[in-house]
């Protein structure tokens, strides 16, 4: 890092504050790291991303709405009746 590319490692620098994992390239394989010097370019790095969740709402009619939430969720079940699936992203 110098002071020419300093700012392209602020928001790694910011998320290992912030308690989240950073992880960098080794043979094109993402390895979360516990110590980094940042001696390599930028894009050798990146944030650990985080399972994404969604819920889906399937009708007696067979349709299906999907929410982002738990909490819009459980207000449209409660509007109809439905069964609501959560659904969490794999991420490896």
């Amino acid at each position: 890092m110098n002071k020419d590319n300093a700012k392209d490692y602020l928001p790694l620098v910011q998320a290992l504050a912030d308690g989240k994992v950073i992880q960098i390239e080794i043979d094109g394989v993402w390895t979360d790291g516990n110590e980094f010097h940042f001696v390599d370019q930028p894009s050798e790095y990146r944030i650990k991303p985080e399972p994404r969740e969604i819920w889906v709402n399937e009708y007696a009619e067979g349709d299906h709405h999907m929410h982002y939430s738990a909490e819009s969720a459980e207000h449209a079940r409660g509007i109809c009746a439905a069964v609501t699936r959560r659904y969490r992203e794999v991420i490896e």
